[in-house]
C-alpha cells in the first residue's frame, strides 16, 4: 500500500516537473513573439515616418517645380531638385547620392490643351533599426508627387495680396501745362492697361495725388483700414517681423468683392524709407488687386482681377513721401483659388486682365 503511494507521489511529482517545463517553454516562446513584434513595430513606425518625410519633400519639390513651369519652364526641373534637396529624411539630405537616395525630378511641358506638369520621384534606402537581428538591414522606399497648373486665380488667400490696389485703365500722372498763361492739369503716364498691351510691361502706380492717381491702399474688405494696420500690414506683406510690428491678417479677396480704398499718408512715409524701401525693390513678387477707374480714396471699388509685379523704381515728393512706383509685369504662380474669370462688361478689359490673371498649381498625385 505504502509502496502504491509513493509510486504515486512520484508520478505527480513528475507531472508537475513536466507541466513546469512546458509553461516555461511557452513563457520563452511567448517572450520572444512579442519582442519580434514589439521590435518589427517598431521598425514599420520608424519606416511610415521615413516615407511621411519623403512625402513632404516630394509635394514641395513639386509644387515648387510647377510654379517654375509657369515662369520660366526651363529651369524647372533643377528648381524641383533643388528644393527637395532643403529637405531631410531619416537625418539626411535628400540629395541625389547615387546609392541610398535617388531624387528625379521631370517636365511635362505646356500643350494648347495641358498647363504641363511637373513630377517628382524619390527613392530611399532606409535603415531597420531592429529587423537587422531577422537578416533584414534596409528597406527601400518610393514615393511620387506630381503637381501642374490649377487655371488662373479668382481668389488670392490670406496674407498673399499685398495691400495696395491699381487701377486697370486710370492714368497715374499730373501734367501742368500753361495755357494762355494759365496753369492746366491733365493726366499723362502709362496706365496698366497700355503695359499689359505694349511691350516692355512697365508703368508706373501713383498713390500721393489729388488730382489723378491710379493707386491706393486698401484693407483688402468693405471696411476703412487705420493707419496702425496699414503699416503692420505692409511689413507683414514685404515679410518683416519684431517687436515693431504686430501680426495681422490680409484679408482674402475674390474677384466681384468690393474693396475699400484709403489715402494712406501712413503708407506712403513708410514705403519712402528703408528697410521697406529696400524691400519693395529687392525682386520679390508682390500681388495686387485690380479695380477700374479712378481710385477715389474713403470709397469702395470692385475687384475686376489680381496682378502680379516686381518694383523697380520709387519718385517720391518734396515732402519724402512716395508718390510713384514704378511696376514691372511678371508671370508668377500665386496661391489662391481657380476658377473662371468673372467679366467686366468691356471687352478689351476683359481680353487685358485674362493675358496677366496669375495662375495656381495644385497637387495632381
Amino acid at each position: 500500500m505504502r509502496r502504491l503511494c509513493n509510486m504515486k507521489l512520484l508520478k505527480n511529482q513528475l507531472r508537475s516537473k513536466e507541466k513546469g517545463a512546458l509553461g516555461s517553454l511557452m513563457m520563452a516562446s511567448l517572450i520572444v513573439i512579442v519582442t519580434s513584434v514589439t521590435c518589427l513595430g517598431i521598425d514599420y513606425s520608424h519606416l511610415v515616418a521615413v516615407r511621411t518625410q519623403l512625402r513632404n519633400a516630394a509635394d514641395a519639390a513639386a509644387l515648387a517645380g510647377a510654379e517654375q513651369l509657369l515662369k520660366a519652364p526651363d529651369t524647372c526641373v533643377a528648381h524641383a531638385e533643388k528644393v527637395a534637396a532643403l529637405n531631410l529624411a531619416d537625418g539626411q539630405n535628400l540629395q541625389d547620392s547615387g546609392d541610398t537616395i535617388s531624387v528625379v525630378a521631370e517636365m511635362t511641358p505646356p500643350t494648347t490643351t495641358h498647363v504641363g506638369k511637373v513630377t517628382v520621384t524619390i527613392e530611399m534606402v532606409a535603415k531597420n533599426l531592429i529587423a537587422p537581428m531577422f537578416a533584414r538591414e534596409k528597406d527601400k522606399i518610393r514615393v511620387v508627387a506630381v503637381a501642374g497648373g490649377a487655371g488662373q486665380i479668382v481668389k488670392t488667400f490670406q496674407n498673399i495680396a499685398f495691400p495696395l490696389a491699381v487701377s486697370l485703365d486710370a492714368l497715374p500722372y499730373t501734367i501742368t501745362t500753361k495755357e494762355q498763361g494759365k496753369a492746366k492739369e491733365t493726366a499723362g503716364g502709362i496706365s496698366l492697361l497700355e503695359a499689359i498691351n505694349g511691350d516692355n510691361k512697365v508703368f508706373s502706380i501713383c498713390i500721393n495725388s489729388q488730382t489723378y492717381k491710379n493707386g491706393a491702399f486698401t484693407s483688402m474688405t468693405t471696411k476703412d483700414a487705420n493707419a496702425n494696420w496699414l503699416k503692420d500690414a505692409i511689413a507683414q506683406g514685404l515679410g518683416l517681423e519684431g517687436d515693431k510690428y504686430d501680426p495681422v491678417t490680409i484679408p482674402s479677396a475674390a474677384i466681384g468683392d468690393d474693396i475699400f480704398l484709403t489715402n494712406g499718408v501712413a503708407g506712403q512715409k513708410q514705403l519712402a524709407d528703408d528697410p521697406f524701401a529696400s524691400l519693395l525693390m529687392d525682386g520679390r513678387t508682390f500681388v495686387m488687386p485690380v479695380i477700374s477707374g479712378d481710385p477715389a480714396f474713403n470709397q469702395t471699388r470692385k475687384v475686376i482681377g489680381f496682378v502680379t509685379v516686381v518694383f523697380e523704381g520709387i519718385t517720391k515728393n518734396q515732402a519724402g513721401q512716395v508718390l510713384t512706383l514704378t511696376a514691372r509685369l511678371v508671370d508668377a504662380a500665386v496661391p489662391g483659388l481657380p476658377g473662371s474669370l468673372a467679366t467686366t462688361g468691356v471687352s478689351a478689359w476683359d481680353a487685358a486682365i485674362a493675358k496677366v490673371e496669375p495662375q495656381t498649381v495644385k497637387l495632381l498625385q
